[in-house]
């Protein structure tokens, strides 16, 4: 390969493609290696190429120079330079002879083409377009008086400053037909970027609106709908958009603008965004929530999906539905008999700071059927939730669920303290606190207690308290009935050990195992923390959330409350 001049020393050949030859001068790239520049790479001309340059310059005969291209292997980018001079000269045999050795069937049939136009200076014009030479084919144009001409080419090639220019306008005063046109030659080259600015300065709204959604620029698509006019159409394919990719707030505002706030509705329930639909239905008095809710959470409880029903009642302001339907699923889960009463306490402390929050507002009616205006001050009935089978479980358990929210956590919290009491062998406050689990006989069941009492007590030698326990549990069930005769065959029911505490209403002294004086019936402040009751209110504190105590003397043995788990204040 012969180069024009010699190369430097020094140099690396980077790139060799149609005779030209590029070169990195690694001299000057050791010399200053942080800040490379264009003078580093040498771009250099064969030999051959530049002879043939240097004699078309110097406008030495064509012929003359096609004879130095019959060589073998002769290089394509040295046949089309001469070519393309040759139909710029107007010699069309000569250069489509060269043309057909390089098999450029393209040009062949340009030139054929060609031949059919008449005028010298108008075949000039399409030659120069032809080689991308658009400037001196606007001369040429212009020289035939053929201005219609110039001004097409410079429309498919999208260059509008000139097409106004030809037109007679100022570049400032830019017509609507220009500008109409501009953005249909973007839109079939598919430029949607420059197509959004010739249609947001049209003020082309289905243009504007086909671009954005093109380019996904979904903030510019609200942007644009909140500048429409109520009722426009675009509104409503808009909205569609923004759905489709879940801008549902979006959405909704574009259907109700456009007048369709049913549409709005039904995509929010389809979506399960139960908080906007929620206000769609207050702000227009629409009454299509009720069924569509009721039939979706009745869904998810069927399915067992109780997080999803209850986070939507929430999110609708259902929270008294919420809580209750909280509390029948930890019920249902103590009815098993290898029920996680670790588990049933944290449904239950849920269930309890989601009716409490409720607490704090006043009482709302209930929905007794589905055909009334389902309003944000309404509540909903479990029955429309929950099979009637399964909904006998909630009876008798409505009231606490208002008057004291925590009641359920503190039950499942004193059955979870006698269990583990009893796996430590800490005997005396398992018994204490299977005793004081009486008071919740309606949430954990009389079996699971009486059982926990009777194993409890026989093991701090309280056999008469044990004796009452198992009276109670053969009442139920008689396979008790031979536990019962053999534990007490030989054995009196007679309780040993009693130790006694002075009640503070009425000063007698009683057994430490009551949580309420059996005399006077004063019911006593229980621990939470050692299930022993508190006699001097002096020494206790008090949880700020679900209102229970534990003795002073204990608290520096935690940082959060051991029912609620709310922070020690």
């Amino acid at each position: 390969m012969e180069t024009i001049c010699n190369i430097p020393t020094g140099s690396f050949l980077t790139h060799y493609e149609n005779q030209l030859i590029s070169l990195l001068n690694m001299d000057k790239i050791v010399d200053n290696p942080e800040h490379p520049d264009a003078n580093m790479v040498l771009k250099l001309y064969t030999a051959k190429y530049s002879r043939i340059q240097e004699l078309l310059e110097n406008d030495e005969p064509i012929e003359e120079i096609a004879n130095l291209l019959k060589v073998p292997y002769c290089h394509t980018a040295l046949r089309k330079l001469v070519a393309d001079e040759a139909l710029r000269q107007g010699e069309y045999e000569l250069a489509e002879s060269i043309y057909h050795e390089d098999k450029n069937f393209a040009a062949i049939q340009f030139i054929g083409n060609l031949t059919e136009i008449e005028g010298v200076d108008l075949q000039r014009a399409h030659v120069h377009c032809f080689l991308h030479e658009y400037d001196q084919a606007q001369h040429y144009f212009l020289r035939v008086e053929r201005k219609d001409l110039a001004i097409k080419m410079w429309k498919d090639l999208g260059n509008w400053e000139r097409v106004n220019f030809l037109s007679g306008y100022a570049s400032e005063d830019i017509t609507e037909k220009a500008l109409i046109s501009q953005y249909d030659a973007c839109v079939e080259m598919h430029d949607w970027e420059t197509a959004t600015e010739i249609a947001s300065r049209l003020g082309y709204v289905e243009g504007l609106t086909k671009c954005c959604i093109l380019l996904e620029d979904y903030d510019k698509l609200i942007e644009l709908s909140e500048k429409l006019p109520l009722g426009d159409p675009a509104l409503s394919k808009i909205g569609d958009v923004l759905a489709s990719v879940g801008l549902i707030e979006g959405a909704a505002q574009c259907y109700v603008a456009y007048g369709n706030p049913p549409a709005a509705m039904k995509m929010t329930i389809d979506t399960q965004h139960w908080d906007l639909a929620m206000k769609l239905s207050y702000d227009h008095k629409l009454p299509l929530v009720s069924p569509s809710l009721v039939k979706h959470v009745r869904s998810l409880i069927a399915s067992e999906q109780f997080s999803p029903a209850i986070q939507i009642l929430e999110r609708c302001g259902k929270k008294l539905t919420a809580g209750k339907l909280l509390v029948w699923k930890a019920l249902r889960m103590l009815q098993s008999e290898f029920a996680n009463t670790l588990e049933v306490k944290k449904v239950f402390a849920l269930a309890a700071k989601i009716l409490t929050k409720q607490k704090s507002r006043p009482k709302r009616e209930s929905i007794t059927s589905l055909n009334v205006s389902f309003k944000d001050c309404d509540e909903l009935d479990l029955e429309f939730l929950i099979p009637e089978d399964q909904l006998r479980i909630m009876t008798g358990h409505n009231e606490w669920c208002w008057n004291d929210p925590w009641r359920g956590a503190e039950a499942s919290h004193f059955l979870n303290l006698t269990q583990r009491f009893l796996h430590r062998g800490m005997m005396g406050r398992a018994f204490k606190a299977a005793m004081h689990l009486r008071n919740f006989e309606d949430i954990v069941g009389s079996q699971r207690i009486n059982t926990l009492v009777a194993l409890t007590a026989i093991n701090n030698h309280y056999f008469n308290v044990a004796s009452n326990a198992l009276l109670k549990l053969e009442a139920e069930d008689e396979t008790f009935s031979a536990i019962s005769f053999k534990l007490f065959k030989d054995q009196n029911p007679k309780d040993h050990g009693v130790n006694r505490i002075p009640c503070p209403g009425c000063e007698k002294y009683i057994p430490d195992i009551y949580s309420a004086c059996p005399c006077c019936n004063l019911q006593f402040t229980m621990c939470i923390f050692s299930a022993c009751p508190i006699l001097n209110e002096e020494e206790m504190w008090t949880c700020g959330t679900c209102s229970r105590h534990v003795e002073l003397s204990k608290t520096d043995r935690f940082e959060y409350c051991i029912l609620c788990h709310s922070k020690k204040k």
